[in-house]
């Protein structure tokens, strides 16, 4: 059963959103008609050829971002023409929204993420929560248990903010974190001490667990024990982590939501990814489109694998489907 904040959210919002929605996409039609003249032909008509695309889900870490962590040009440029379209582009990431890079969110005309796997949909003008699906308390708990026998680092997102054990992150390189990922944690993670205690006191508000792995750990035992122990989905976005949510949380549902609030049809929606934690959203999109770098379950699946992240695949693709 989906947790009780996910259905009040969605009776609130579903009505208004897709009015506003409606409203935005006539102001966006507008606003394109006097920007590109009166003339019916070229790039209109030749978009006219294909599916329209209404909106565009994007990963980040692997897909939009670089493996320096920053936009390509190229991607920034084929995403705020399609936003200037009408194409909603939405992020859609297993990050938390305060771990959000602020070069993304200056790209202009992306008004919503999808972040924590799927747990919450943030109106970005006004960081509203319009879809909330967080992991059930005694799911949590369960899971607490477990982890609280693990020597690992565990960080708990918890409205928006991630937290990690003020202890672990003073030796990160002691759990296997060094480098860029090193720095990413120590940039992104509060630190509190006591977390499970922590936990305990914000139990019906985890959004997501993540439990940084090393290369030693058997990274499938202990997905299926998670899966196993609680009600909750396990995956994973790289190697050494796995991602832990509410039973029915995931970028797949959350994409869904967002598309019937803002009146999109399931068919017109295309998703970018790379990972693991992509799987389900993918397979939801009307188009889904594999970076060159992914996992093979990714290109498995994909309608269209463009070049790696590296390379501006996103832009390539956007430009491909709904420019």
């Amino acid at each position: 059963m989906v947790h009780k904040c996910a259905e009040m959210q969605m009776r609130i919002y579903v009505d208004s959103f897709r009015d506003n929605a409606m409203e935005d996409m006539k102001k966006d039609r507008g606003s394109m008609e006097s920007s590109s003249g009166a003339s019916k032909s070229g790039a209109g008509a030749r978009r006219s050829g294909k599916s329209k695309i209404g909106l565009i889900a994007l990963d980040l870490d692997g897909t939009t971002l670089r493996s320096d962590r920053r936009v390509g040009e190229r991607t920034k440029a084929a995403l705020t023409e399609a936003a200037k379209r009408g194409v909603h582009v939405v992020i859609a990431t297993g990050r938390s929204l305060h771990s959000l890079p602020e070069e993304v969110l200056a790209v202009e005309g992306i008004k919503y993420a999808i972040t924590s796997n799927g747990a919450k949909i943030v109106r970005l003008e006004d960081k509203e929560i319009i879809y909330s699906n967080c992991i059930a308390p005694e799911a949590s708990r369960s899971i607490a248990e477990i982890l609280k026998k693990l020597p690992n680092v565990v960080e708990i997102f918890i409205d928006g903010q991630a937290y990690a054990e003020a202890g672990k992150l003073r030796n990160l390189e002691k759990y296997g974190i060094t480098g860029l990922s090193a720095d990413y944690v120590m940039n992104t993670r509060r630190p509190v001490c006591g977390l499970f205690e922590f936990m305990e006191a914000h139990i019906e508000e985890i959004e997501n667990i993540n439990v940084r792995l090393k290369e030693s750990d058997d990274k499938k035992a202990l997905w299926e024990l998670f899966e196993r122990s609680a009600d909750v989905t396990a995956t994973s976005s790289f190697m050494q982590n796995l991602e832990i949510g509410g039973g029915t949380t995931s970028k797949a549902n959350a994409m869904l939501a967002l598309a019937d609030m803002l009146g999109v049809e399931h068919s017109r929606v295309m998703a970018c990814g790379d990972g693991l934690n992509d799987l389900a959203m993918l397979s939801a999109a009307g188009i889904a489109v594999a970076m060159k770098n992914s996992v093979p379950e990714v290109l498995e699946i994909a309608d269209f694998v463009t070049d790696d992240n590296d390379h501006d695949g996103v832009g390539a693709a956007v430009e491909k489907f709904a420019l």
